[in-house]
Order: C-alpha cells, then sequence, then structure tokens
C-alpha cells in the first residue's frame, strides 16, 4: 500500500511538473519592438524558461488600427499589446479589453494616478496596465548652450532669447515643421507640442462632461507661443525625427528638443557615437510660461493589455508577462536600461532611477529629473476616445495657423465647431 501511495505521488508530481514545464508563445504587437522582444522578453524567459515571446514589430499608427479591426471582427487579436495612452480609451470603448482591474486595483498607488485614470472606464473598471510615462522636459546640447555663452532658460521668453542668441552664430534653438499635417499626432511635432504646453498650464482638450474645447486661454497661449517661436525665426522647419534634423544635430545646427522621458531611448537609437552630439545632450525643465510657474507636462507614454480572444491559458501566462514588465524592480530597470520611463513608481526612490546614467548624457542622472516632473504634471488632461480625432482636427487647422492662412484665435475656434460637430 505505501508503495502504491508513493508511486501514485511520483504521477502527480511528474504530471504537475510537466504542466508547469509546457511551453507557450505568446504573439505581441508593438511599435517599440526592440524593447520588447530585445530587452524584457529575454529577462522574463530567465523566470519562465519555457514562454516564448514573439513580437511583431508594427508602425505605431499600424499597432493601434490593426487591433482595433482584429477586435471588430473577432479573429486575429495578438494576445498582448502595447496601447499609447492617447487610443486606450478608444478601445475600452470598443470593448474588446480584458478587465484588469483585480490586478490593478491592490497596486493602482504604485502608479501615477493620471496613469490609472486614463486605464479607466467611467465605473471604475482598469483595462490597462501603465507601461512608461512621458514627463516632458527640454533636451539641450550642453557643448552649444557652453561655446555661444547662453543661459539655461527659465522662461518660454528666455527660450526665445536664448533662440535669438543662438541665431546670431548660426543655430536654431528648435525645430517646429510648419507643414504639421505630415506629423505623427501623438508624439512629435506640432500637435504634440501644442498638447504639452496646454497642459502644462493646467488646460485640456476636453471639459469635465469630455466635450472638446479647443479654444480655451490655455490651448490659445499655447498656439499663440508655437507661431511666435516661429515668426521669431528661431525654429528650424524640419520634422522631429526626420532626417534632416538628425542632420542638423550632427552638423550642431540644433540645440534643444522638446519631448518626452522617451525621448532617450529615441536619441539612442538615431545618434551614433562618434557623432559630435553623442555624449552632449541633457535635458533640464520645461521653461514656465511665467517667472515662478509649472515646469512640467507630460507626452505619451504606453501600457499593455490583452484583448478578450486571446485564449485564457495565454492570459494567464500574458498577465505574468505584463506583471513583470510593469509590476516590479526588475521589469523596471530592464524598462529604465533600455531608455524608457518607467510608470512604476517604487523604482523611482531606487537605483534604477536616481542614479543611472547613459552615455548619451555623460554622467547627468536623467531618470532622477524626470522622476521630479512627474509629480508636478497638471492632472488636467483628459484622453477620451475621441481624442484622436480631435487632434486630427487641430492638426489641419495648426497648419493653417502656422502658414499665416488663418490668426490663431479664428483657427481654434474653426477647430473647435469642427470638433463639436462630430
Amino acid at each position: 500500500m505505501k508503495r502504491m501511495l508513493l508511486l501514485v505521488c511520483l504521477v502527480l508530481c511528474l504530471s504537475a511538473l510537466a504542466f508547469g514545464q509546457e511551453k507557450v508563445t505568446l504573439s505581441c504587437w508593438t511599435w517599440t519592438a526592440k524593447c520588447v522582444a530585445d530587452w524584457l522578453a529575454p529577462a522574463f524567459s530567465k523566470l519562465h524558461p519555457n514562454v516564448r515571446i514573439e513580437v511583431t514589430p508594427m508602425s505605431h499608427p499600424d499597432t493601434h488600427n490593426k487591433t482595433f479591426v482584429s477586435i471588430a471582427t473577432g479573429s486575429g487579436t495578438p494576445d498582448f499589446l502595447t496601447i499609447d495612452s492617447a487610443y486606450i480609451q478608444k478601445f475600452i470603448d470598443q470593448g474588446g479589453l480584458v478587465d484588469m482591474t483585480g490586478f490593478v486595483t491592490p497596486i493602482k498607488d504604485k502608479f501615477p494616478a493620471y496613469k490609472v485614470a486614463n486605464d479607466s472606464d467611467a465605473e471604475g473598471n482598469i483595462f490597462g496596465v501603465p507601461f512608461d510615462c512621458g514627463p516632458v522636459g527640454v533636451y539641450y546640447r550642453k557643448d552649444i548652450f557652453d561655446k555661444y555663452k547662453v543661459k539655461l532658460p527659465e522662461t518660454w521668453d528666455e527660450y526665445i532669447a536664448a533662440g535669438k542668441q543662438l541665431k546670431k552664430n548660426g543655430v536654431f534653438i528648435t525645430s517646429v515643421s510648419v507643414a504639421a499635417a505630415a506629423m505623427d499626432q501623438s508624439m512629435h511635432g506640432e500637435v504634440g507640442l501644442h498638447g504639452l504646453l496646454t497642459q502644462q498650464q493646467a488646460g485640456a482638450y476636453f471639459d469635465k462632461n469630455l466635450k472638446p474645447s479647443l479654444n480655451t486661454k490655455e490651448s490659445i497661449a499655447a498656439m499663440k507661443l508655437i507661431k511666435r517661436i516661429v515668426d521669431e525665426g528661431v525654429a528650424a522647419n524640419v520634422a522631429q525625427g526626420s532626417p534632416a534634423q538628425y542632420e542638423m544635430f550632427t552638423k550642431g545646427q540644433l540645440a534643444t528638443v522638446v519631448s518626452a522621458a522617451w525621448y532617450v531611448n529615441v536619441l539612442y537609437n538615431f545618434v551614433e557615437k562618434g557623432s559630435p552630439s553623442y555624449g552632449q545632450w541633457r535635458v533640464a525643465k520645461l521653461p514656465a510660461f511665467a517667472k515662478g510657474g509649472v515646469r512640467a507636462s507630460n507626452l505619451g507614454g504606453s501600457e499593455l493589455a490583452i484583448p478578450l480572444l486571446t485564449p485564457d491559458n495565454k492570459k494567464k501566462v500574458a498577465m505574468q508577462f505584463i506583471e513583470f514588465s510593469c509590476a516590479t524592480l526588475d521589469g523596471a530597470k530592464v524598462h529604465a536600461d533600455y531608455g524608457e520611463f518607467p510608470a512604476y513608481l517604487p523604482s523611482y526612490s531606487s537605483d534604477i532611477v536616481q542614479n543611472k546614467t547613459f552615455d548619451m548624457f555623460q554622467d547627468q542622472k536623467v531618470y532622477k529629473l524626470f522622476a521630479e516632473i512627474t509629480p508636478t504634471v497638471p492632472t488636467s488632461w483628459r484622453i477620451p476616445p475621441q481624442y484622436t480625432e480631435i487632434q486630427t482636427i487641430l492638426q489641419a487647422k495648426m497648419n493653417a495657423i502656422l502658414t499665416n492662412k488663418v490668426s490663431v484665435e479664428k483657427g481654434l475656434e474653426e477647430a473647435q465647431k469642427e470638433a463639436l460637430s462630430k
């Protein structure tokens, strides 16, 4: 009898062991393919060697558009995906994502409150886990500022004055493409810049009832600032992320870029070692609209989510990957080393953030600065399902405003009327 019991126990143990070692392949769609495939997946596989993450690289628009279509048609969705903060409410409204409330609620204080709110529906159900944040700063070339003895600006007036000083020496302080219609809506160019400047003033594109509000005083002030930068001639007319922009970096013709924490990784992807600008970059807080004013905003960031169509056994494994990537110090470290700013707040007081340096920035602890900025970001920003449609409307009007076809006030008034008619 004892031998029989031992045999039964052995069989049960071997069965459990075999089940635990069952190989699983998870499909992922993302525009940050290198981050998931080359950094997070290998780190996760050390803990779960029988899980394979199969990443399909996609453009930023395709990641969202193709997933949206797949959910609508009921087939072909990935097992999990990254979703830009500007798009997740559209997916929540569609009803195609797994409800993650049970997982996030016990740890929601470990993420910025605005991130959790953005991933939630009107009843407080949560459908995504914060992956990275986009606190904004001014990336600047220290060598250029030192060479021409330009002080770091604390206000936007000082920023334009610094631009005039640099322009005398053949250097533009920033770039603003007047062909706004050609720009990516969410992360680069004029629409992103206008949005972060509006949020910096505690403004928003939607009121508390989620009706469009594109012609507020904050929106007007943001647009006037962008137009002033263009009209004063201190901005190069090239698009962010374009070959022309990176060529200007190399030639020392461009001094700053206003962008989010994830721009650390952008620089590492496009500025090669040995380039004249490598190691010369630094980050400072945004200039304020008035002396002593708010010097913080947010641009972008993303979430990890699971489509409802994902098989149940894969949902559990996908959730393990998401937990590792978004809600552990080990995952935060991998994310930070890659060059994207984690949304996991416990990492902000650790060496992962406080002492992280990059060769591109020499010894500056850039993440420590972004950790200081994040709690001061105005929480007024709202991103309902129609957010991207509003961006498209605004983008077209910005093109007309920056090319002097319409005034700032009239252009935003027209954008507001069009937004309300949708």
